[in-house]
């Protein structure tokens, strides 16, 4: 995890009003800003780590993309998965300048994934419910769900399966050894209400 940053409630918020002012700078068709180094998560806006922008409307999705490695500053995942969640996710037509207002953001920080290595149904047997993401690997293809997706699927197998599914292939394949399972946690950053 990125415990030995600890984010402090000023710092959460300049996070989540980073996220914000770049999906409003693309709206308005202006360049995005550097995050200042005055700022107190600077520093962690500088590590390269996997990231996840989600704009909500209500109890809606109203967005959601990410970015599972961690070739990039987090600042510049932030920046490049706001604008996609925002103007680019295939589920949903592009934010609306006027729509911003009503939007409530959130921002996921992902641990380094680490490969499960247990085999066939054991897989399972080592997930935490509600604290475990999972990244499948089949192939060349890779999809992924949040810890947040726990809320639908409590039990491991049927996480898993539904994962599977996702991608396409059949609900079982987490169980073949050639499929490749990573494990992460995320420390979540939620604004309480729109323009919080």
């Amino acid at each position: 995890m990125i415990s030995d940053v600890p984010i402090s409630p000023p710092a959460r918020r300049e996070i989540l009003g980073f996220a914000r002012s770049v999906v409003a700078c693309a709206l308005r068709g202006e360049p995005v800003g550097e995050p200042y180094p005055t700022w107190q998560c600077y520093s962690l806006l500088q590590r390269c780590c996997g990231v996840f922008v989600t704009m909500e409307k209500g109890a809606q999705l109203r967005g959601c993309i990410g970015e599972l490695g961690d070739r990039f500053p987090l600042h510049r995942g932030i920046r490049v998965c706001a604008v996609k969640a925002a103007l680019e996710d295939p589920r949903f037509p592009p934010v609306t300048a006027p729509e911003l207002s009503v939007l409530t953001f959130s921002v996921s920080i992902l641990s380094r994934p680490q490969p499960i290595q247990a085999r066939g149904l054991e897989r399972a047997a080592v997930l935490v419910p509600h604290r475990d993401g999972v990244i499948l690997e089949v192939g060349r293809r890779r999809s992924t769900f949040l810890p947040r997706v726990w809320q639908q699927y409590e039990n491991p197998q049927d996480f898993l399966s539904q994962l599977c599914v996702k991608q396409g292939a059949s609900p079982d394949c987490w169980t073949d050894p050639e499929v490749r399972l990573l494990q992460y946690e995320t420390t979540d950053l939620k604004e309480s209400s729109p323009q919080d």
